[in-house]
């Protein structure tokens, strides 16, 4: 009769401390498109296009795969492995994507838009993506003489690359 009690009191102790135990880990959410549409884009055009309004309104006209991948990984040409490399498929067929995002205020929220866009392609494309460090060939511009001269077919420049850059900053903001 002792050990009735015993039981229930253990039960009703084990279920106590489990209700008071936080829930089990959940993985951190990704973030996303509150809603995405993806189409394919058979008109041909050879020219491409990509906005984010301010009110976190995404659109990318026929853009390729390929294309997407490296904008969305903010990588140059020479960072993806050469297109020849890919499927055709990859390169050739072009696409047509519109979300909704939270509205852009800062850097950071271009930043999120970029990792939205990446979890996109992984949900619908089901992109799996590696980095790898690759020995690649480098060039090197080097003085030819000792005196460091210029030859006589080569000439400094004179335009200031600093200025055009922030030039060019200012007229795309």
């Amino acid at each position: 009769m002792r050990l009735l009690p015993l039981g229930i009191c253990l039960a009703a102790l084990t279920a106590a401390v489990a209700a008071q135990a936080p829930p089990p880990a959940q993985p951190p959410s990704r973030p996303t498109f509150e809603v995405a549409s993806i189409k394919p884009n058979n008109s041909g055009s050879p020219t491409s296009r990509a906005d984010a309004g301010p009110n976190g309104r995404v659109f990318i006209s026929n853009s390729s795969l390929y294309d997407l991948v490296r904008n969305a990984f903010e990588l140059q040409r020479d960072e993806l492995v050469p297109s020849g490399q890919l499927p055709s498929w990859m390169v050739a067929e072009k696409w047509d994507i519109t979300a909704q995002g939270p509205p852009i205020t800062d850097q950071a929220s271009q930043r999120q838009l970029r990792v939205m866009l990446q979890n996109l392609l992984v949900d619908r494309f089901k992109l799996v993506a590696k980095r790898e460090v690759r020995d690649t060939p480098v060039y090197a511009l080097a003085f030819a003489r000792n005196d460091r001269r210029l030859g006589p077919q080569i000439q400094v420049s004179t335009l200031d690359c600093a200025a055009l850059i922030a030039a060019a900053s200012q007229a795309a903001a």
